[in-house]
C-alpha cells in the first residue's frame, strides 16, 4: 500500500492538536490507524505566533498517531486556526450565452466564479464556497448543468480565513514533510461525525465550546448554511473560576471538570469540598458557588452566540432542528440539560451512537472529520488497481450522509 492511501487529518486548536491517520482500503472501506494528540504550541487566540513551537507540537501529535504503524503520510487535510474567520452569504446570477437551450459546464463555472467575488481585506483568504441553492429560471434544481433554461442563480455560504495563518501553517507543514491537500473550517470537519443521519437529512445546529473559541453552525440537509464565532470558551470559564475563588488555573480546571455539575434541580446546596487557594491555603467551598460561576459564563457565551446568529440569519437556533453540543468546554457535567432548560431547546451532546465505533472521543471529531471531508471533496487521491471502484464505494457511502458541495 502506498502513501496516497494513507490520509492524515489534522485539527489545529489553540489548546490541543489532534492528528488522525486513516488507511483507505482497495474495497472502499477505511480504518483509523492511529490517533495522536499534543498540547498546542505557537498558537494564541487563534493566531499563529511561533512557527517553531507549532512545528514541535505537530510533530509530537504526528509521532503519537504513527507510533503503531510503519506508514508515514505525505499529504494532510488540516483545520485552520480561528483568527479572522468570517462566514458570509453571497449570491450570483448569470444569463447563459450558450447556443443550446440547456445550461453547460461553462455556465456553472461562471456563476461559481461570480459568487466568489466578495468584499474582503488583505488579511483574508477564501477557504470554502458552499452552494446552498441553485435556481434555473427561478426554479430550484439540485445541479444546473444540463438543466433547461437561460438564467442561473446561485446562493452560497463563503468561509474566509486569515491569510497569514494559512501561509504560516502551510510552511510549518512543509517542514514536517507534508503536502497540504485541503484547508478546512473546523466545524465543517467535525460535523462529519457529530451529526447523526437524521440530523444530516433535515437540519441541526452545532454548538462547539472550544478552549478559546465557541462556534455556532447551522447545517441544512448536510450543508453549512451559516455560523458565527465568539472569542470565548472553556478557558474563559476556567479563568473565571480561578479569579473568583483565588485558585491557580490548573486547580480551577480540576474543580470545573471534577466537581461542577450544572444539572438542573440537582440538590447540591450543602455539598462542600476543599480547595487550594493561592493566598489563603486550603479552605472549604460550597459546590453550589462553583456552579453559579460556571453557569453564569456558560449562559453568557450561549446567549451572545444566539444573539449574533439571529442578527445575521433572522431566526433563533432551534427553529429548524436540534442543537448538538461539542467541544472541550462542553465536558462540564450537566451542561447539556442546563442549556436545554435555559434556552428551551432539544440538546444532544457528544458523538451520535452510529459513529461511536469510529470516534472514541468528541475531541477527535475534527481530525477524523477532516479525513472524511477530504474524501468527499476528492481532495485525496485513491490509488491501486481498484481505485475507481474504491472511490465509487466511498462516494456512495458519503453521499448517503451529505450533499455534495464545492470548496476552494
Amino acid at each position: 500500500m502506498n502513501d496516497a492511501q494513507i490520509i492524515l487529518g489534522l485539527d489545529i486548536g489553540s489548546s490541543k492538536i489532534c492528528a488522525a491517520l486513516a488507511e483507505v482500503l482497495p474495497d472502499g472501506e477505511y480504518r483509523i490507524k492511529g490517533i495522536g494528540t499534543s498540547i498546542s504550541g505557537g498558537v494564541e487566540r487563534g493566531k499563529i505566533v511561533d512557527e517553531e513551537e507549532l512545528y514541535v507540537a505537530i510533530q509530537r501529535a504526528l509521532s503519537r498517531a504513527t507510533l503503531d504503524t510503519r506508514h508515514r503520510p505525505t499529504t494532510v487535510l488540516t483545520t485552520v486556526p480561528f483568527d479572522h474567520i468570517r462566514i458570509v452569504q453571497n449570491a450570483a446570477v448569470i444569463t447563459s450565452t450558450a447556443r443550446s437551450e440547456f445550461l453547460e459546464q461553462e455556465d456553472y463555472e461562471q456563476v461559481l466564479s461570480q459568487v466568489k467575488s466578495v468584499v474582503k481585506d488583505n488579511r483574508e483568504q477564501l477557504l470554502h464556497v458552499i452552494p446552498t441553492e441553485y435556481r434555473v429560471d427561478h426554479v430550484a434544481v439540485a445541479h444546473p448543468v444540463g438543466a433547461k433554461g437561460q438564467v442561473l442563480e446561485l446562493d452560497a455560504t463563503l468561509v474566509l480565513g486569515c491569510s497569514r495563518n494559512v501561509t504560516l501553517l502551510t510552511r510549518v507543514l512543509r517542514r514536517c514533510g507534508l503536502y497540504v491537500s485541503g484547508l478546512i473550517y473546523e466545524p465543517l470537519a467535525s460535523s462529519q461525525v457529530l451529526l447523526a443521519r437524521a440530523e444530516r437529512e433535515t437540519a441541526a445546529y452545532v454548538l462547539d465550546i472550544g478552549g478559546e473559541f465557541s462556534k455556532l453552525s447551522f447545517f441544512n440537509a448536510g450543508v453549512l448554511w451559516g455560523g458565527c464565532v465568539l472569542a470565548c470558551g472553556g478557558d474563559t470559564i476556567t479563568a473565571d473560576i480561578a479569579m473568583c475563588l483565588d485558585v491557580s488555573v490548573p486547580e480551577a480546571e480540576r474543580l470545573k471538570l471534577i466537581y461542577c455539575d450544572l444539572t438542573p434541580d440537582r440538590r447540591i446546596k450543602d455539598d462542600e469540598i476543599e480547595i487550594n487557594t493561592v493566598t489563603s491555603g486550603r479552605k472549604r467551598l460550597k459546590v453550589s458557588l462553583l456552579g453559579q460561576i460556571v453557569s453564569a459564563r456558560v449562559n453568557e457565551i450561549v446567549k451572545l452566540l444566539f444573539q449574533n446568529f439571529e442578527a445575521k440569519y433572522g431566526h433563533v437556533p432551534g427553529t429548524y432542528g436540534n442543537l448538538v453540543l461539542s467541544g472541550a468546554g462542553a465536558l462540564v457535567s450537566g451542561i447539556s440539560p442546563y442549556i436545554a432548560k435555559q434556552f428551551q431547546l432539544k440538546v444532544r451532546d457528544g458523538v451520535p451512537a452510529e459513529h461511536r465505533a469510529l470516534v472514541e472521543s468528541v475531541g477527535y471529531s475534527a481530525a477524523i472529520g477532516a479525513v472524511l471531508y477530504g474524501i468527499k471533496q476528492s481532495a485525496v487521491p485513491l490509488s491501486g488497481t481498484d481505485s475507481v471502484r474504491s472511490r465509487s464505494v466511498l462516494m456512495k457511502w458519503l453521499r448517503g450522509f451529505f450533499k455534495p458541495v464545492f470548496s476552494v
